[in-house]
């Protein structure tokens, strides 16, 4: 149970990690912050970049420290540590594939605006001052009548998007395999995937194993985050081979099955095309594993034959054609981003737009990176990588020991917005998710810090009263978590 209270998020839509220490034991956290070397002002400021081999002897330097005066320190330890691998990961993923830009693009749209929607909720709670604002907003729409209606209708407009987004997260693929894969479930198996096998190598199988154990202790994580690697297990069997668990096959295969092609292809009518991610994966591996008409393929190029093989033979273009189309894609899907942001209100949430940009500059620098450097797909090189600072920075909204809150950045050479941007959209995609979906009982430091933040009198606050209404809707729209 101890491993299970662990937990770390990554809000998708704002390229997010959200981090909470405070529930740790403290020797647990201490450790953390000087492992990770995280800076002492949580203002945004960098983490120091480490040297890989330092920051591995520091991780088993802490983790044997705690162990020697309670092995269940140790154990928090390795868990929090690596589920911030694994969340940071997520970013990447989102960073590095065409459908996973999109789905970043098309959710940024859901909260464009949110500063104004939250100004028109001040001025129709000051013209009745009897009332509150329902949480969630949605199942009451017709209280904004008359001058308040764009009210309503800006709210239907981000319910329809998060509507969309949510089923190009869940909705399986049709084949080669039933149940197929959804997006979700292959990002999940992927960074779960960097996680464990970073974690063995790092601190032993025999800690893996526990983390790993823990967080698949019910039949609904073994789906979330392992059925993919079970179908390459069986896959193997079925033709004879033995199965180790190589995740740079199911990185390589992953990041290749979602650079095949756009988003908007993959679900029509509430059903999977031939063109989801989930199918993709599925023929790579069938390809991967039949040992039919099997040229000799160098050591560690297995994945990359079997996608290309794959693809050309459904008559999908070369890597440079499908680089060239996504990047023609992600720009007009900026600039439709970008718009959505102006319409009906002033331009509010710049900070915002500027994520919209970094989110096609990041996709073409993550590609030549992965391209160049093919061991990004190893798990050990993926954290090598993050902690040195040769990958896009990553931001992260934290709670510390004491409970106070403040933002950090993984090291990174590349340049970014620092903080402003990051810092706005999150806090954005927080508030409109507040308003669609409800208060949870169940919140998180951070969204309950927004919450509060939006109940407190201005000029600190928003000064806006609201109430319990009905049900929140049982989708989770947004964030991955662990």
């Amino acid at each position: 149970m101890r491993v299970r209270r662990c937990r770390a998020s990554a809000q998708t839509d704002s390229l997010t990690v959200v981090l909470d220490l405070s529930g740790l034991a403290p020797s647990v956290a201490e450790a953390l912050e000087h492992t990770l070397q995280l800076p002492a002002a949580r203002d945004g400021s960098s983490m120091l970049e480490q040297a890989p081999q330092v920051f591995t002897r520091r991780c088993r330097e802490s983790a044997s420290e705690l162990a020697g005066s309670d092995a269940g320190d140790a154990i928090e330890f390795a868990t929090i540590i690596s589920a911030f691998v694994h969340e940071c990961r997520h970013v990447h993923d989102l960073r590095s594939t065409r459908m996973g830009a999109e789905l970043l693009l098309h959710d940024l749209q859901a909260y464009a605006g949110v500063g104004a929607l939250l100004d028109r909720l001040a001025e129709w709670q000051a013209a009745h001052p009897d009332r509150s604002i329902p949480l969630p907003l949605v199942g009451e729409l017709d209280i904004f009548t008359g001058e308040f209606d764009d009210i309503a209708t800006t709210l239907r407009r981000s319910l329809a998007i998060r509507d969309q987004v949510w089923r190009w997260w869940r909705t399986r693929s049709q084949r080669p395999f039933l149940p197929g894969h959804s997006l979700m479930d292959m990002f999940e198996f992927v960074a779960f995937a960097t996680q464990v096998d970073w974690l063995a190598g790092v601190l032993g199988p025999e800690v893996a194993d526990v983390v790993s154990a823990a967080i698949l202790a019910d039949d609904h994580q073994i789906t979330t985050y392992g059925r993919p690697g079970i179908v390459m297990a069986h896959l193997a069997a079925r033709h004879g081979n033995s199965f180790e668990p190589d995740q740079q096959d199911a990185s390589r295969l992953f990041w290749s099955a979602l650079n095949a092609n756009g988003i908007e292809e993959t679900v029509y009518n509430g059903r999977a095309t031939d063109h989801h991610a989930g199918t993709w994966f599925g023929l790579f591996l069938e390809r991967l594993f039949n040992p039919a008409d099997r040229p000799t393929i160098p050591a560690g190029l297995d994945s990359a034959w079997a996608a290309e093989v794959v693809l050309e033979l459904h008559g999908v273009p070369g890597p440079k054609e499908r680089y060239d189309a996504a990047v023609q894609a992600l720009e007009k899907l900026q600039d439709s981003t970008m718009r959505s942001h102006m319409v009906g209100y002033k331009p509010i949430l710049i900070e915002s737009m500027l994520i919209e940009s970094e989110v096609a500059i990041d996709y073409r620098h993550m590609n030549r990176l992965i391209l160049s450097r093919p061991e990004y797909h190893i798990p050990q090189t993926y954290v090598d990588l993050l902690i040195s600072g040769e990958l896009p920075t990553v931001h992260v909204r934290a709670t510390g020991r004491d409970g106070t809150q403040g933002d950090f950045r993984t090291p990174s050479w590349i340049p970014s917005n620092h903080v402003g941007g990051p810092r706005a959209a999150s806090k954005a995609s927080q508030q409109m998710r507040l308003l669609l979906e409800g208060r949870d009982t169940a919140m998180q430091p951070y969204p309950a810090a927004v919450y509060a933040e939006l109940r407190a009198p201005r000029p600190e606050g928003r000064g806006l009263r609201f109430r319990t209404g009905m049900p929140a809707p049982k989708r989770r729209l947004g964030p991955l978590k662990q």
